[in-house]
């Protein structure tokens, strides 16, 4: 305010002052002349008009300024919080993803190299959802969700050297819909996850990030096991003997085109079934809940494969994983399977010890250290191995992980001596 006075009166003065030289001059000029005098006055009369319109300007602007002062500030526009919009005003949608690059170190005994990867513990993926919910007790959904893996560590191996290893284009991990009621249980159709999927890898130890439960293949699963005196693996396209064929955790039934059934939860109990698009079909029956202070989950599942008549065409798999209240987690995992017509048979037993704790305030600290042995796998009478050691970091205001593990991976075959294969797999995982 003092400023805007401060300008009134400076203006005021320069306009005297800018008349005194043209008194002096008409003056001087024309000191009797009644024309001179009466051009002075006129003179004068224009410069107080000028002086009157800025000090009425200068009085608006005061004001104004004064207006805008008092002014509260406005309040910060609001972010809305569904960016992702539905259709309709009951249908709830989201859109999420994570992408998941690593480093993989590996030596076969034959050579060393680094590759960089995707990683399959947990591939690069994108997702929509959309929920409506039709009545108080039940709900309607559908998820889409596409995975991109470009250089999966699944994949790659010792012969290909390129980046382009995978489909380079998005392939499918879910696409369903489901009818979810708290009294009747859920109803899935389409591509996604079949009953007994995920029987062998219940886990609570936070480090499947680094490796899952029970798959040890995740890491580096198309590495080829390269004969004792040799520098590359025996095998035409790819190796004829790699970590993948012979580490199996019997898993289930994966992801398929399916119909699937999920009762409701009976004190932290659960039953599930589905039949695939083929003929395979499975059951399950899962375990969520405390007892005392201690967390347990596990899951144990029977998948029949006869209907497309893949080997082991029964299948029998289960795990477990307790996580006590200071950090320390227990898991075992198993399966077997076999044919009913045929003495061929397979199966692996799993065991893991974690810990979890906050050494730092950004996230979760997560270590495992685990063991494996998978019998039968890719030929009768093979014995693989494997033991290996995880660290898992999170950064949770990030949505972001970073990890690290090595790992040894022996195969035992009659008439054949192979070289262990070990690795380091480190990377991070960005979620949103």
């Amino acid at each position: 305010m003092r400023s805007i006075l401060r300008l009134r009166y400076v203006a005021s003065r320069a306009a005297m002052f800018a008349a005194v030289p043209v008194l002096m001059s008409t003056a001087t000029l024309a000191d009797s002349t009644t024309e001179r005098l009466l051009e002075l006055e006129s003179l004068l009369a224009k410069q107080q008009a000028q002086i009157e319109a800025q000090n009425r300007l200068l009085d608006r602007l005061s004001k104004e300024l004064s207006d805008v002062a008092l002014k509260p500030e406005p309040a910060p526009a609001e972010i809305p919080k569904d960016i992702v919009r539905s259709r309709g005003s009951k249908v709830k949608a989201s859109f999420y993803g994570q992408v998941n690059r690593a480093f993989l170190f590996y030596d076969d005994g034959g050579e060393k190299d680094v590759r960089f990867v995707d990683a399959d513990t947990s591939s690069t993926r994108v997702g929509f959802k959309g929920s409506v919910k039709a009545t108080k007790n039940t709900k309607l959904g559908t998820t889409i969700e596409l995975q991109f893996e470009s250089n999966s560590s699944g994949d790659v191996d010792q012969f290909d050297n390129t980046a382009t290893i995978g489909s380079n284009s998005f392939t499918e991990r879910k696409l369903e819909v489901f009818v979810d009621n708290k009294s009747m249980g859920k109803i899935s159709l389409g591509q996604g996850s079949t009953a007994s999927d995920g029987s062998s890898e219940i886990d609570q130890s936070g480090t499947g990030l680094a490796g899952a439960a029970s798959a040890p293949d995740g890491p580096a699963g198309g590495l080829g096991f390269v004969v004792s005196g040799d520098t590359t693996p025996t095998g035409t396209g790819n190796p004829d003997t790699r970590i993948k064929d012979v580490f199996d955790n019997l898993d289930g039934l994966s992801r398929d085109d399916r119909i699937r059934y999920d009762t409701p939860s009976f004190g932290g109990f659960k039953l599930h079934t589905s039949i695939v698009d083929g003929g395979e079909w499975d059951l399950a029956a899962s375990y969520g809940g405390t007892l005392g202070s201690t967390k347990l989950r596990g899951k144990l599942g029977y998948a029949n494969k006869s209907g497309t008549a893949t080997f082991p065409e029964e299948v029998l798999s289960g795990s477990i994983s307790a996580k006590l209240k200071n950090g320390l987690s227990v898991t075992a995992a198993s399966g077997k399977g076999e044919d009913d017509d045929s003495s061929n048979e397979r199966s692996f037993t799993y065991g893991k010890i974690g810990y979890q704790t906050k050494i730092f305030s950004i996230g979760s600290s997560s270590f495992s250290v685990d063991y494996g042995r998978y019998d039968d796998a890719d030929a009768a009478n093979d014995e693989a191995t494997t033991h290996g050691i995880a660290f898992v970091q999170k950064i949770s205001d990030w949505g972001a992980e970073f990890y690290g593990s090595y790992r040894n991976y022996e195969l035992k075959r009659p008439g054949t001596n192979f070289n262990d294969i070990d690795i380091v797999f480190t990377g991070t995982r960005i979620k949103f």
